[in-house]
């Protein structure tokens, strides 16, 4: 991807706030982690904790599947991408 393309996605994906940086850190610090662990540590409404997930899934850094449970519907289940994730640190070691 050329200079000016990843430095708009960084941008982009860095109009980040304080929860997205602390959404970020947290999954990347865990495996992965449910909406449900993430309000909880968090301390974020689901509506908000949501539409913080689906800009960073749409810029992706992050991306989700779900996890069959014993009884009602499947978990969804939120993690890191490694390799974006790599990218954004990278990124933002150039821009400092």
């Amino acid at each position: 991807m050329a200079e000016g393309a990843d430095l708009e996605w960084a941008l982009s994906t860095l109009a980040l706030t304080e929860a997205r940086l602390t959404i970020i850190r947290e999954l990347a610090r865990r495996e992965e982690a449910t909406v449900f662990e993430l309000q909880t540590k968090l301390g974020l409404g689901v509506t908000t904790l949501r539409w913080h997930l689906k800009h960073l899934e749409e810029s992706g850094l992050i991306r989700t599947h779900r996890v069959a449970q014993t009884a009602g519907r499947p978990q969804l289940v939120w993690q890191i991408v490694p390799e974006e994730l790599e990218r954004l640190r990278d990124l933002a070691g150039r821009l400092i």
